[in-house]
Order: C-alpha cells, then sequence, then structure tokens
C-alpha cells in the first residue's frame, strides 16, 4: 500500500512539475515572438516585401531600399536590434 501512495505522490509531483514547466516556457515563447516580431519590423525599412511575407503590416506599398549609405543604416540597425536582445 506504501509503494502505490509513494508511487502516486511521485505522479503527483511529475505532473506539478511538467505543468509548470509548460506554463514558464509560454512566457519564453511570447517574449521570443516580440523580440523577432521587432527585429522583422525594423528590417521592413529595407525589405519591406520581405518582411510583409513574413507577416509585418503596414508595408504593403513600400519598396526595397535603395538609398545612400544602405549598408551603414542596416549596420546601425542590425547593433539596435542586438542590444535590444541583449536586454
Amino acid at each position: 500500500m506504501k509503494t502505490k501512495i509513494q508511487n502516486l505522490f511521485i505522479a503527483i509531483l511529475l505532473l506539478i512539475t511538467t505543468t509548470l514547466s509548460i506554463a514558464g516556457n509560454k512566457d519564453w515563447i511570447e517574449r521570443s515572438n516580440e523580440i523577432a516580431y521587432k527585429i522583422l519590423e525594423s528590417n521592413a525599412q529595407f525589405a519591406p516585401e520581405f518582411s510583409g511575407q513574413q507577416g509585418v503590416n503596414g508595408y504593403d506599398e513600400e519598396i526595397f531600399d535603395l538609398e545612400p549609405n544602405l549598408y551603414e543604416r542596416q549596420i546601425k540597425n542590425s547593433e539596435k536590434n542586438l542590444a535590444m536582445i541583449e536586454k
């Protein structure tokens, strides 16, 4: 009888631990999705067609950026994105 109760107790603990673990993962997933969307949105200024295909709204009328200093602006944008991720 003791063994059945102990096994039941262990099973309940495992279930609780797994449930809490899954709930914690949802917060991480939501945060990851927020960061990914912000990065897609910030890159939309350079390649709006790609961002629109990836689900970023509001860039359907825009075209690829070929303005001066494109490379430098993209590097600066990437540095801002890295700083956001590292927070």
